[in-house]
């Protein structure tokens, strides 16, 4: 990010914070899979920023949007300055051909304790409990009223009142058919006879009409973070990243065990809040399912034994 910081990130700031911030410097971030991402230092206070090249229409409005639902709902996240997606008027003038960019406060990163795990527990608790009202207008169902980003791969979404159908046709499906365009997923083969099984048999396993959660929707521990704002004297646990959506919680909670990272804290905090089915651990595996056909799709055949293993659960 560094050849072109000064130029279009600068005209970028002014235009968004005023004609008087002047940028100070940039200095690389760790930790993004998909994302560049910096620190900025500017007359104003130092800043996150985040750059996809090559991105997608409206890749970084689902971010903010996102942000902005959980904030609502009561979790603590980075607060968004601005966004600039390749499909926005007037993008050429501030970045790159094919470059869109999102802004948001710093926050300086802390070690996470028991304590800000039980905070981060109890507020995905609260996040969950606050359900379909979070949502902006009527929204009397399962899903979203827009598509959306899981990683860089596109996720349809639609509102819809049968939540079993929802993760069918809007989850499942979608990450199948892609598989069987990409060549992840051989048609035909076992693995491809295993998967139409459990998507045409789901209802065995997954309620259609559970209370409705709006879900962080990617919730794993590069997600989150223990985390000081700026002037903040403690540290807090923040939500990062989301790729929100209404549904069943047993989802945040199912992918947030497959790659850990959050402590026992966290979970005996949220259990207290908010409580699980003692079904949840039959169903765990199935809400796993997606997110691995996921990075089947994006990484490769290194996911592929553990999307089998669990179709073997499943399906004969």
């Amino acid at each position: 990010m560094k050849e072109r910081v000064s130029a279009d990130i600068g005209t970028w700031l002014r235009h968004l914070l005023g004609s008087g911030v002047e940028l100070k410097g940039a200095s690389p971030v760790s930790g993004g899979s998909i994302n560049e991402a910096c620190r900025l230092d500017t007359t104003e206070g130092p800043f996150f920023l985040k750059r996809k090249r090559r991105a997608p229409a409206g890749f970084f409005a689902c971010e903010a949007r996102g942000l902005e639902l959980l904030r609502r709902a009561g979790a603590q996240v980075p607060a968004v300055i601005g966004w600039l997606d390749v499909d926005e008027e007037g993008a050429e003038e501030f970045a790159e051909p094919g470059s869109a960019y999102l802004l948001l406060e710093w926050l300086d990163k802390a070690p996470w304790t028991p304590r800000t795990m039980e905070e981060l527990g109890r507020s995905l608790a609260r996040v969950h409990g606050a359900g379909a009202p979070a949502l902006s207008g009527p929204h009397a169902g399962y899903g979203l009223d827009g598509d959306s980003y899981i990683g860089e791969l596109p996720q349809p979404n639609r509102i819809m009142d049968d939540w079993t159908e929802f993760y069918r046709a809007c989850r499942l499906q979608p990450q199948f058919e892609l598989g069987l365009e990409s060549g992840r997923i051989a048609p035909g083969s076992q693995r491809a006879r295993r998967l139409e099984y459990v998507i045409r048999h789901l209802d065995k396993w997954i309620p259609r009409r559970p209370e409705p959660s709006l879900l962080h929707g990617d919730l794993w521990a590069g997600n989150a973070m223990a985390a000081r704002s700026s002037g903040g004297a403690e540290p807090e646990a923040w939500f990062l990243d989301p790729s929100v959506c209404v549904g069943h919680h047993e989802v945040d909670l199912a992918f947030s065990e497959y790659f850990g990272g959050f402590s026992p804290a966290f979970y005996a905090a949220y259990r207290e809040a908010h409580g699980l089915d003692g079904l949840y651990a039959e169903r765990k595996p199935l809400y796993q399912l997606y997110y691995l056909l996921v990075h089947l799709n994006l990484f490769g055949e290194g996911y592929g034994a553990a999307v089998d293993s669990i179709l073997r659960r499943y399906a004969p």
